[in-house]
């Protein structure tokens, strides 16, 4: 799903006219906004636990951007995350796994913030949550090509599942 596509949705269902036509500005950092908005926030806080909250998005799964695929070990789920922060990541995760238990996550445009120890922070949080599965991350430009993050994380996903060489 395309950001433009989620945008024009949601203002649709809200009943919310959409500008004639947006600036350059506003086309050029569409991929910094954030997916929660403050009334998704609040149901998230609400609820202790991640598996609990749901939002609109989560109820209706067409907002994950979900590729199935069977393979032995498992399934592999790929999602652009476009930069949302940490605490929105952890929930999309949360969603992601509960729902399809996948055996590989791939995430696409991860943006941490400045510095090695947000990057830190957030292997951290992803070990100490989901431990047990195997995640492939691409860090987000801001202004890089769609698609070419994801090539490099389905090569990387598949020879991870490649039946390893007897030892």
């Amino acid at each position: 799903m395309h950001a433009e596509t989620n945008s024009k949705h949601d203002k649709e269902t809200r009943g919310e006219e959409e500008p004639s036509a947006p600036t350059k500005m506003q086309e050029r950092y569409a991929s910094h906004l954030q997916w929660a908005s403050e009334a998704e926030e609040q149901i998230l806080t609400a609820s202790s636990n991640a598996h609990e909250a749901t939002t609109d998005r989560s109820v209706h799964s067409a907002w994950v951007e979900t590729h199935k695929k069977d393979n032995a070990p498992g399934n592999i789920i790929s999602q652009n995350v476009n930069g949302c922060s940490q605490f929105v990541l952890k929930h999309i995760l949360a969603y992601l796994i509960e729902k399809y238990h996948p055996s590989i996550v791939m995430l696409q445009e991860v943006r941490v913030g400045r510095g090695k120890k947000k990057e830190t922070d957030l292997r951290m949080m992803i070990k100490k949550e989901w431990g047990c599965y195997r995640m492939f991350m691409t860090k987000g430009t801001g202004f890089g090509r769609k698609g070419k993050s994801d090539l490099r994380l389905v090569i990387l996903a598949h020879a991870d599942l490649l039946p390893r060489p007897p030892s």
